[in-house]
């Protein structure tokens, strides 16, 4: 087994080990929770007028217990009895008579003490056995008290002296039930405030039972548009004082709360208040769509429209803030977003040429982005291309300029090809030269004029035609005549013996006097008729040696001008087959780097055999 298993296999160990070493810490470890924050739920009884609690008022003597209360739970201990001695200087009730059909008490009563000021007359209600409330005073010995509508009442006495001291209440009357009665009042102090989303919130402050006025008591909120639909919610829990209303639309809602009973809705005022509800999630806008995409022929951007229908001020649930428009290519992470103020229906856009693009539209309020449109799909055409990223020229020799170029790197479309215009730089008439391959990057001018200053301007194409110039200014040589020219062959099938096509390709070198063409020269070896080709702007030409067997001389000659320098001879024969291929260059010269490199590897070779 190798060192790097063994490696391996003892890392695994090791988190192995780790891993079990952690779950038993985690078993051991684990706690067990008990959630002590769980929702207590309480149930509450409404005090209804079908249970009625009886008042039962004790002696003076001993504190009795009301024969309606639940029996006292056991105890191992006797019970503790207090005893009161009753107080003396109390008013006496001579009579009390109930009226229930009039809600009336009439009462009289007998004075105890001496210098009364007067009496104040109490009550105290079912709802309320042990508080007592003034009703009213009076200097006289009687009262005739009105009771509260399908209230159970009692009333007492009390004398205030005219030292300002007073005495003991009465002994309660006797209960007397009121008839029952539509109520005479309405909720007080309601207000209506925003909610979160699309609600509002109602709050008013709860009718205490007295004013119920009988059973089946409920209070109901209503609301509504102006000249709306009416809706209601009514409520059975008289000690409820909100409400929330949902699901509003964002427009003016008129609301009020009001009373009622079993026997009919109240008489009394009540306030309506109107407000807007909290503001929710927009709806779409419909119609959305794009236009122009047809006239974007010869135009320098893709401007396009996109349109849609305004969305009604009640859907946009909220204060209007116009609309986003999003728009992406492939990935709709990378999308794009053009905000727009509310009341406007279209936007011009400037996209990319030749895109596929996807697009939405979703209206806005102050709080939320609604509910996106419908997702529409469309492409734009092609544009003019953007200049090309870089342009060179070279002269060669004294007529001819090579021009080398890097494609746009924005090209609106497919591009099919470039154009180049140049001119003399006092000239006004241009010539031009298109090229109608979209991968070339470079190409030569010919028969420009020695020592010349031009001006070349460059630009791609496509289907919508020319993008924009690239422009720069170069100068011809003077004419001179060429240092001695380099080339190399091939032959262009190098299976076949008896083809004799052969490519000829000049080598032009940095450090030379170049021409401006050049021309090939052959013979059959031994033959003194030569053969020599048209002349070339070209770097190669291609010639035909035949069939035959026979070795042939071929040399290129370099024109400038009138100056012509011809290279040397070199024999080309399909007879010999390492003779496929094959060129002729300057020897490498000691200190060179190529000269020391190959002294180099000769040596090592020599050494190793």
């Amino acid at each position: 087994m190798s060192f790097i298993k063994l490696q391996t296999l003892f890392l695994a160990v090791l988190v192995f080990q780790q891993v079990k070493v952690y779950a038993v810490d985690s078993t051991e470890n684990s706690d067990s929770y008990i959630n002590v924050n769980d929702d207590i739920r309480y149930e509450e009884r409404d005090d209804t007028f079908d249970v009625l609690n009886e008042l039962v008022y004790d002696s003076y003597d001993t504190l009795a217990d009301s024969p309606t209360a639940a029996p006292p739970a056991a105890t191992t201990q006797p019970p503790i009895v207090t005893t009161t001695e009753a107080p003396k200087d109390v008013p006496t009730i001579q009579s009390a008579n109930c009226k229930p059909e009039e809600n009336r008490m009439s009462i009289m009563w007998t004075p105890y003490g001496q210098n009364i000021k007067n009496f104040v007359i109490e009550r105290s209600t079912s709802f309320e056995p042990d508080v007592w409330s003034v009703l009213t005073e009076r200097t006289e010995h009687f009262v005739d008290a009105e009771l509260s509508p399908g209230a159970k009442q009692s009333f007492r006495v009390i004398e205030i002296y005219e030292d300002g001291s007073s005495s003991h209440p009465s002994k309660p009357t006797e209960i007397c039930t009121a008839k029952a009665g539509i109520p005479k009042t309405n909720p007080t102090d309601v207000k209506i405030q925003s909610g979160d989303t699309e609600s509002l919130i109602v709050s008013w402050k709860p009718m205490p039972q007295l004013e119920h006025y009988g059973p089946g008591f409920f209070y109901t909120v209503s609301w509504q548009k102006d000249s709306g639909e009416v809706y209601q919610k009514v409520i059975t829990d008289w000690k409820q004082n909100v409400y929330v209303i949902e699901n509003l639309t964002y427009e003016e809602w008129n609301v009020k709360v009001t009373a009622g009973n079993k026997l009919g809705v109240s008489t009394g005022n009540y306030e309506t208040l109107s407000g807007l509800p909290g503001e929710g999630r927009p709806r779409a806008p419909s119609q959305f769509i794009v236009t122009g995409l047809e006239d974007l022929d010869n135009k320098d951007e893709a401007l396009v429209t996109f349109k849609w229908n305004e969305l009604p001020l009640k859907h946009f649930n909220g204060e209007p803030k116009g609309y986003i428009i999003k728009y992406w290519t492939d990935d709709v992470l990378s999308a794009k977003f053009e905000s727009v103020e509310y009341g406007i229906t279209e936007k011009q856009i400037s996209l990319s040429f030749a895109t596929h693009y996807k697009a939405t539209i979703q209206a806005k309020n102050t709080k939320y982005h609604g509910t996106a449109s419908r997702i529409i799909s469309f492409e734009t055409p092609e544009g003019r291309p953007e200049k090309v990223e870089s342009f060179k020229a070279t002269s060669i020799g004294s007529s001819a300029m090579r021009c080398r170029w890097t494609k746009p790197r924005i090209t609106n479309g497919k591009l099919i090809g470039y154009a180049i215009n140049y001119y003399e730089v006092n000239a006004a008439e241009p010539q031009s030269m298109t090229i109608e391959d979209d991968c070339a990057t470079e190409a030569n001018l010919i028969d420009l004029k020695p020592n010349t200053a031009y001006k070349f301007h460059i630009s791609a194409r496509t289907l919508a035609g020319e993008g924009k110039d690239y422009v720069i200014k170069q100068s011809t040589n003077k004419p001179k005549k060429p240092d001695t020219p380099t080339f190399s062959y091939e032959f262009l099938d190098k299976t076949d013996t008896k083809n004799g096509n052969v490519r000829i390709t000049w080598i032009p070198k940095n450090c030379c006097v170049h021409g401006s063409k050049f021309y090939v020269k052959y013979h059959v070896k031994n033959n003194a008729i030569w053969k020599a080709t048209s002349h070339s702007y070209e770097q190669s030409i291609e010639i035909d040696l035949g069939a035959s067997a026979e070795s042939y001389e071929v040399s290129i000659v370099e024109v400038d001008d009138e100056y012509e320098t011809e290279s040397d001879a070199v024999t080309i024969s399909r007879s010999n087959p390492n003779a496929a291929t094959g060129s002729v260059v300057d020897p490498p010269k000691p200190n060179s780097p190529l000269y020391i490199v190959t002294l180099y590897l000769v040596a090592m070779w020599w050494c190793s055999s």
